[in-house]
């Protein structure tokens, strides 16, 4: 698979700022807290607003935990698709890319 030349610049201004700035960022905050609310919403308007705080009880811990482990994912995964870990570094068990 091919890397844009741009996709390579952003990875490594993401990488600078550090893996895990990245995952509370794109995991927890932008994927699992909307994602929390967004299911909240839609549970309470099939079953009935007066549940939503409820829901949100569960929703926005549950999916915040689910973008943690999203964006850990998505770190590992993006730091080894061809191209972009162009730079070096290291991989698993510290093994060279």
């Amino acid at each position: 698979m091919r890397v844009h030349p741009k996709q390579v610049e952003r990875w490594a201004k993401l990488r600078e700022r550090g893996r895990s700035r990245y995952v509370w960022r794109y995991g927890v905050l932008a994927w699992g807290l909307t994602t929390g609310v967004m299911w909240a919403l839609v549970m309470a308007g099939r079953h009935g607003w007066d549940s939503l705080p409820l829901y949100l009880a569960f929703g926005v811990p549950g999916f915040s935990a689910g973008g943690y482990l999203f964006g850990v994912l998505t770190w590992e995964w993006s730091g080894r698709s061809g191209g972009v870990n162009a730079g070096g570094g290291t991989g698993p068990a510290g093994r060279p890319r």
